[in-house]
């Protein structure tokens, strides 16, 4: 009795295991998500992220509302720490980064980062990209399986912005 109970199990994780070939990426669902704002918006903007392809930009008055309103629902400290960086900075100037504001302190990017997801989901942004010289007005979001073998891969979200990735979010690695 107890060799079928085993057997049963074995099969069973073979069929679910066996699903995807090691080395693959899996695309679960993708979505595209259409970015709010116009780049013909002349309100001062912060940047949230940039390298040497892309910059993401949030308008100031949004991206201080949208802190506000975290904050109401489920308060953090870094909340109240990305408020105060940006009420430091230059609210006349078209753009300045929050980004560079912030280099070194590690927690306060990360938890920026998560921030930024969170905006980017809802096209709440400004996508520029430097390489191609131009705002994107869509990004295409993409939950993903990737597996590398037994008990080795990762599952999250993709971001991208035409063909250029914009994010990653590893929410589960095994």
């Amino acid at each position: 009795m107890r060799f079928k109970w085993f057997l049963i199990l074995g099969i069973l994780c073979a069929s679910i295991v066996g699903a995807r070939e090691p080395g693959q990426t899996t695309i679960k669902s993708s979505r595209t998500v259409l970015l709010k704002f116009s780049s013909q918006n002349t309100d001062p903007r912060i940047v949230i992220f940039e390298n040497d392809s892309l910059r993401i930009e949030i308008p100031r008055n949004h991206l201080l509302h949208a802190l506000d309103a975290w904050m109401n629902d489920d308060y953090h400290a870094s909340d109240r720490d990305l408020q105060r960086y940006i009420l430091t900075l230059d609210s006349t100037a078209k753009f300045t980064s929050l980004f560079a504001k912030i280099h070194g302190d590690f927690g306060l990017q990360r938890y920026l980062e998560y921030r930024r997801n969170l905006l980017l989901d809802k096209g709440e942004a400004l996508v520029y990209d430097k390489l191609a010289r131009k705002y994107h007005n869509e990004i295409s979001v993409q939950e993903y399986i990737f597996d590398c073998g037994d008990l080795c891969g990762d599952a999250g979200t993709l971001y991208f912005a035409g063909s250029l990735l914009i994010a990653k979010v590893v929410k589960m690695e095994f």
